[in-house]
């Protein structure tokens, strides 16, 4: 066969960074072309903004070994593994549910101290508007009582 072929060992040259992204173009337009909604993209799935643990496979010599229903050490370390992620999975699903309720219940608090803040604001304001009223009355009907007692002065001298 010749000398192997190094270009694509070498990360300097970032050729195989570019032929996957070739190869994501060419097979997002079949998939467009096939009228086929999901694209496949060659980004992490940080990149790509997905939040969950990449899908396990198994390679070629697993599959074999599987087939031949052998049991392997290599297997065992996979399904070790497995057990592992599964393990970490359900330990993120319960700390991501007590974080919920804890959020929930720190939503309801909040949203009970915005309604007693707004009773107590109302109320102020109320008793405020109330207070205003009485006040206004008042100087109302000392108005009134110094115009009567101008008009009866007025009275009393015209009277004279």
């Amino acid at each position: 066969f010749g000398e192997k072929t190094r270009e694509l060992d070498e990360k300097k040259n970032k050729e195989v960074p570019y032929w996957r992204k070739k190869w994501e173009e060419l097979e997002n337009r079949a998939l467009e072309r096939a009228g086929v909604k999901e694209r496949v993209s060659c980004g992490s799935l940080e990149d790509q903004g997905l939040d969950h643990e990449p899908g396990f496979h198994h390679g070629p010599a697993i599959t074999g070994i599987l087939r031949r229903g052998e049991a392997s050490h290599v297997l065992q370390r996979v399904d070790e593994e497995a057990s592992r992620r599964l393990e970490k999975i359900q330990a993120e699903r319960i700390e991501r549910e007590r974080l919920d309720r804890t959020i929930s219940g720190m939503e309801k608090e909040i949203d009970g101290l915005y309604q007693d803040y707004a009773m107590e604001l109302s109320g102020k304001a109320l008793k405020d508007v109330k207070e205003e009223l009485e006040a206004s009355r008042r100087l109302e009907l000392i108005k009134r009582e110094q115009e009567i007692s101008d008009r009866v002065k007025s009275q009393e001298v015209a009277d004279l």
